[in-house]
């Protein structure tokens, strides 16, 4: 019998830190071919050719195998519906039998995606950035702003967040609740201030102008632009900054030159795609990752369905869900 997953459910069993390890045991096992992960489909849905490009709705449909486990996740991505309060994305995820293909459970896809956004974040941000971190920026004040901040709390133990937000009252608010969370907070006025002051920061905002410029980004500091949705038009960071950065990391380089419009860009502008470096390869030890402490790292990731597939099999052991 299919077992359904309601959101509740999944909060309340994803811990960051659990879902950091098990991200790295998948990103690890892709690299080495034991998961297959193919580029997501994106289907335009009828009836909104009166909006822009990059605000008409669509489903994308992710999906993940290993031996044991399929997902498939269907995500819609509907950016209009922020002008009526409501979020951009909702998403469902579907768990199947690799052998048999028998349905083993539907799972709300809010919470999990978010958590699992956040451990991904807090994971490459643990592998690639300055191993003396201590200052962490987070630009965005939103929802995803603040599951980084607890992911960063349990993972990576910062002395200080530093805070941008657009709108003043949304990053004072998110600062309270860093500080809620143990964290000492301030709030900077630019993007460029974050990155003058912290050694890593992380970028969760849906930016269709890019926040970070080449010239922001100074040596030894770390960059996780996590914020763009898979679609045409959103960038976080400048296309400049991926050839000034020494290292320019994704999750999964096909994915990434497919789906990532601040990818393409900057591959248009001269970027050499196949100069990307997956994260699996920098976990595996098979890349280096940052050799020099001044060395300027950039993790460019707009989310791939292995890291849904390994935080689906965390909440299905922790249900005691067998697997035919």
């Amino acid at each position: 019998m299919t077992r359904l997953v309601d959101d509740a459910t999944c909060a309340a069993l994803l811990r960051p830190r659990d879902v950091a390890v098990a991200l790295a045991a998948a990103h690890i096992a892709h690299h080495r071919g034991a998961i297959a992960q193919p580029v997501p489909t994106a289907l335009d849905l009828p009836g909104h050719g009166r909006l822009d490009a990059e605000r008409r709705p669509r489903h994308v449909l992710m999906s993940a195998a290993d031996g044991d486990l399929t997902v498939v996740k269907t995500l819609l991505d509907a950016p209009a519906r922020r002008d009526d309060g409501g979020p951009a994305q909702r998403s469902v995820l579907a768990v199947h039998s690799t052998r048999t293909g028998d349905c083993l459970a539907l799972l709300d896809g809010r919470t999990l995606t978010r958590v699992r956004t956040a451990a991904a974040t807090v994971l490459a941000v643990a592998t690639l950035a300055r191993q003396d971190l201590r200052v962490l920026g987070v630009l965005g004040a939103g929802a995803l702003a603040l599951e980084h901040l607890r992911a960063a709390r349990d993972h990576l133990d910062p002395a200080e967040v530093v805070l941008w937000s657009r709108t003043p009252a949304s990053v004072e608010a998110l600062a309270a609740s860093a500080r809620e969370l143990g964290l000492r907070a301030r709030v900077a006025d630019s993007p460029a201030a974050v990155a003058a002051s912290a050694d890593a920061v992380v970028t969760v905002t849906p930016a269709t102008d890019p926040l970070l410029m080449a010239g922001d980004l100074r040596p030894g500091l770390h960059v996780s632009a996590v914020g763009s949705p898979p679609r045409p038009g959103y960038r976080e960071v400048d296309a400049g900054s991926f050839a000034r950065a020494d290292l320019v990391v994704v999750d999964d380089r096909a994915v990434a030159l497919a789906e990532s419009a601040q990818v393409r860009d900057a591959v248009a502008a001269g970027f050499d795609g196949g100069a990307l470096v997956e994260i699996g390869a920098v976990l595996a030890g098979d890349h280096p990752g940052r050799t020099d402490p001044d060395q300027i790292t950039l993790h460019s990731s707009i989310g791939v369905a292995l890291q849904d597939l390994a935080t689906v099999r965390l909440i299905l052991e922790r249900l005691g869900t067998s697997v035919p």
